[in-house]
């Protein structure tokens, strides 16, 4: 991001301006690629709507994708990673191939993170190939087979990026230690922000790890809690909890009532 923001200064000046205006514009992008996948799953315009307008009123969305931030740039590459494994899916389209790459490629240089989430569409793109190519076939003992193959990509994946890796030492000394070091210091760094509501971690092995992700999960979601909310902006963060609350209960509803090739695509997204 940072070359590629370099370069447009070059062209023009470098003024806060432009690069707000880059991200308004990868946020554009993204939205409309957000409207091709909800075309994909048949969603109802009216319900594309309402979507859209959640998608461009969410008070995060515009904090974080209105000003010069990697947000934007990451929102982008994954919705056209989604985007692309679900026409591969559904049309069997092999151009889309490249918009995978390039989307998973590139998604590790704006966040580490994304490595992980780059490798699981790959292989969830392969999976739901298999699925469709052997739709009789394809049972729970099959997907036994499958479990090992996948999480060894995603192991050999993981290594190659912390011993490739010169920004993420500690990962060096193992996962564990590695994410509790991150923490503690994203903790230490917002120590004084009235935004941060976690004040200890301890993660000293695997089992620590394991516990910590729902944790984790559960609090980067849906804090503050409503015993927390005590300013005003907590008030409106505790509001878009409750709506990214319903939006998963709804996510969780609308696929239980899926069924065939719809319900994969479905089961994709909301994994």
């Amino acid at each position: 991001m940072s070359c590629g923001l370099g370069f447009v200064y070059f062209l023009t000046t470098d003024s806060l301006f432009i690069g707000s205006l880059m991200s308004i514009l990868a946020w554009w992008v993204s939205a409309l690629v957000l409207l091709k996948i909800m075309s994909i799953l048949l969603v109802e315009k009216s319900n594309q709507k309402k979507m859209m307008l959640i998608y461009a009123l969410l008070p995060s969305s515009i904090i974080m994708t209105s000003i010069t931030l990697r947000e934007p740039y990451q929102l982008l590459l994954v919705n056209l990673g989604v985007f692309a494994a679900l026409k591969i899916y559904w049309n069997k389209s092999l151009m889309h191939w490249l918009t995978m790459f390039f989307s998973v490629y590139f998604m590790p240089f704006l966040h580490g993170g994304l490595l992980v989430f780059g490798l699981f569409i790959l292989i969830s793109t392969l999976i739901l190939l298999a699925r469709r190519r052997y739709a009789s076939g394809f049972n729970k003992i099959k997907l036994v087979f499958l479990a090992p193959i996948f999480f060894l990509i995603v192991i050999m994946g993981g290594e190659a990026f912390i011993n490739s890796s010169i920004n993420y030492g500690d990962l060096r000394e193992g996962l564990a230690v590695g994410i509790e070091s991150y923490q503690k210091g994203g903790i230490q760094a917002n120590f004084n922000s009235s935004a941060s509501y976690r004040d200890t971690i301890k993660i000293k092995n695997n089992f620590d790890l394991i516990l910590f992700i729902p944790t984790s999960l559960f609090q980067y979601l849906f804090e503050p809690m409503p015993w927390r909310a005590g300013r005003p902006q907590d008030i409106a963060l505790l509001l878009e909890n409750l709506l990214r609350a319903y939006l998963i209960w709804k996510g969780w509803t609308g696929l239980r009532r899926a069924s065939g090739k719809m319900k994969n695509a479905m089961l994709f997204i909301f994994i």
